[in-house]
């Protein structure tokens, strides 16, 4: 028995060894899974290759090559001898690669039992297809004709951008014989030319800007060279205000004027909801009686002169929203369309809240205007005598969020700010009644009117 039971141990060891030798000896080769089976990119990116690596004796090591890219990488793991192993390579395609040339990457990996396996992964280059963007607003240039030099030099700033590289821009004025490129790179750029103009009037221009694929964007502009016109000094104001000439301001008892702020010497913007028809001007003060009014030159569009008696009120003339920009030093005007956010997440329990002669008045809730969820009508009950002053604020049902305004120095109202510390705003009251009023939660302005 003692010589069976020897027997049985010797024949167990070497049935043992026998299996660890055959694993070593593994015959199976590594496998190799991919997370694409085929890489597609544009010239000029960043590319990852992601594997999975596995054998079951042991990895000795991977290697990534690509011809085409001058790729070599390897993982030596010799030391670890993993029997799963995750690739994560990322790699950049430079932009100027060939096209032409077909390229793949390889994986190949290998065991500590010298068995070897690969897997080709093509890579696929894509074509651009799509046109630059010319990002500058507007399409009319204002020139100045000087009467004494007779000419009239334009300083014409243009943007772009590109999903994948810009490559030049081009302006074309036939009529004085213009013709000037300039080149660009990357995905943005920006490039100014100067024509020089020896005449008034209006001159068609013809702007293209080109992709290094070669797609192309045209642009036509007018150039509209005017004489010299009248324009009192200006100052640089702390502030600008804005206002419809189409409304009456007596009929306003807040929020008539609307606030510019002021971005850099001589320069505001404003972020301005507009009724169709709006015709709009421009004051430092609160009010159109001021010895300074800025509005547009008869003769040029995009031109702001500070001059009542000449100036006309620059008509906007489909109902949005639009960024202004006026730099009245430069006398130019810049305004485009402003995409408003689609929905207004407080709309559906915002209320007004009025204050006066010790009442606390609720309003009923906020009712957006049609097609506009960020534009909310708010009827406002104000129970108060001739002399008082109400003071106003929003808020929703629950009081976790308030609107209140913003003040600047002089305690005029130049915003309204979301859960911030405060009064509510103050107006003159002509009596009890109803007062409309709009809470514009995308320009964050208020207005109210006499009832």
């Amino acid at each position: 028995m003692k010589w069976i039971s020897a027997s049985l141990r010797v024949l167990v060891c070497l049935t043992a060894a026998a299996l660890i030798s055959c694993k070593e000896d593994s015959s199976t080769p590594p496998g190799i899974s991919v997370e694409s089976g085929d890489i597609s990119t544009f010239p000029g990116e960043n590319v990852v290759i992601k594997a999975t690596v596995s054998d079951e004796v042991g990895l000795e090591s991977i290697t990534l090559t690509c011809a085409a890219l001058d790729i070599v990488k390897v993982y030596d793991l010799s030391g670890q001898k993993p029997v799963v192993f995750n690739v994560s390579y990322q790699f950049f395609v430079p932009a100027n690669t060939d096209t032409s040339v077909t390229a793949e990457v390889v994986i190949e990996a290998r065991s500590t039992s010298d068995k070897r396996s690969d897997r080709s992964i093509p890579i696929t280059y894509l074509t651009d297809t799509t046109a630059p963007v010319i990002t500058t607003p507007g399409s009319e240039i204002g020139v100045d004709f000087d009467e004494t030099t007779e000419t009239g030099e334009a300083e014409a700033a243009f943007s772009f951008t590109d999903d994948r590289g810009l490559a030049s821009a081009r302006l074309e004025i036939e009529s004085i014989g213009f013709d000037e490129s300039a080149a660009l790179s990357g995905r943005s750029g920006e490039v100014t030319f100067y024509p020089v103009f020896t005449a008034t009037g209006d001159f068609d221009a013809t702007l293209t800007v080109t992709d290094a694929a070669g797609n192309s964007a045209n642009k036509p502009l007018v150039f509209q060279v005017v004489g010299g016109e009248p324009s009192n000094p200006i100052d640089d104001y702390a502030c600008m205000w804005i206002a419809n000439t189409v409304e009456n301001a007596a009929d306003y008892v807040l929020g008539y004027y609307q606030y510019m702020t002021r971005t850099a010497a001589y320069t505001y913007t404003v972020e301005y909801y507009a009724p169709a028809g709006a015709q709009v001007v421009f004051v430092p003060t609160q009010t159109l009686d001021g010895p300074d009014y800025y509005g547009r030159s008869p003769q040029s569009a995009t031109k702001i002169l500070n001059n009542k008696d000449y100036v006309i009120p620059v008509t906007i003339t489909a109902e949005g929203y639009y960024n202004i920009t006026i730099n009245i030093q430069a006398q130019t005007l810049t305004l485009y369309p402003h995409i408003p956010a689609s929905t207004n997440p407080f709309a559906a329990d915002i209320k007004g809240y009025v204050w006066t002669d010790g009442y606390d008045n609720q309003t009923t809730p906020a009712a957006a205007v049609a097609g506009n969820p960020m534009r909310l009508t708010c009827p406002l009950v104000v129970y108060a005598v001739a002399d008082a002053w109400p003071a106003l604020q929003f808020t929703d049902a629950a009081w976790a969020n308030t609107w209140k305004p913003l003040y600047d120095s002089a305690w005029a109202v130049i915003g309204w700010g979301h859960n911030i510390d405060g009064n509510g705003a103050s107006f003159g009251s002509i009596g009890a009644g109803t007062y409309p009023t709009v809470f514009d939660m995308e320009t964050m302005w208020v207005t109210v009117k006499k009832p």
